[in-house]
C-alpha cells in the first residue's frame, strides 16, 4: 500500500515567515518570487500550492523530479486541477469524491476539488513570500492524511 503524506508543512511555512520576517536585507530572498506576483498575506490562509516560483533549490526542494500528483495521479488531460503546476517536482493533487479522499480516519470532511501539497518526504521544502500585516502569535491548523 502506498503511502501519502498530505500536509501542509508546518515547519516549512513556519521557518520561512520567520526567516522573512527577521530579515531586514530583501536581497536576501530575490531569486524566488510569489506566484502570481501576490504575496500571501498573514494574517490569513496559506495555500501550500501558491509557493514562490524560481524552481528547484530555490523555491522549493523536492527529492525527485516527478509530479505525483499533477501529471501522474491526476493524468494530463488539459484540466487546470489535474495539471496545476505539473511541470514542477513539487507533488500538487487536489480532493476528490468517491472515497478517494474521504476516509474512514477523516476527523473532517475536506471540500472537493481543493489543491494540496503530498507525497511529503524529509528534506524536502517549499518557499513563501509573505506580507506580514500584523506581528503576532498565530495558530496553524493542517489536515494530514497517511494512507
Amino acid at each position: 500500500m502506498n503511502k501519502i503524506f498530505s500536509t501542509f508543512l508546518l515547519i516549512p511555512i513556519l521557518i520561512a515567515i520567520i526567516f522573512l520576517s527577521a530579515c531586514s536585507d530583501k536581497d536576501i530572498y530575490r531569486s524566488s518570487v510569489p506566484w502570481n506576483d501576490l504575496m500571501q498575506e498573514i494574517p490569513g490562509k496559506i495555500e501550500c500550492e501558491s509557493y514562490d516560483r524560481g524552481g528547484e533549490g530555490v523555491a522549493y526542494h523536492d527529492t525527485d523530479s516527478i509530479n505525483n500528483g499533477s501529471g501522474g495521479l491526476n493524468p494530463a488531460n488539459g484540466t487546470f486541477l489535474n495539471e496545476f503546476r505539473m511541470n514542477e517536482s513539487v507533488d500538487i493533487s487536489y480532493t476528490k469524491g468517491r472515497d478517494i479522499d474521504n476516509t474512514i480516519f477523516n476527523i473532517i470532511s475536506p471540500a472537493l476539488d481543493q489543491l494540496y501539497v503530498g507525497w511529503t518526504k524529509p528534506d524536502e521544502w517549499i518557499n513563501y513570500t509573505v506580507d506580514i500585516k500584523q506581528t503576532g502569535t498565530y495558530s496553524v491548523g493542517l489536515i494530514v492524511h497517511q494512507q
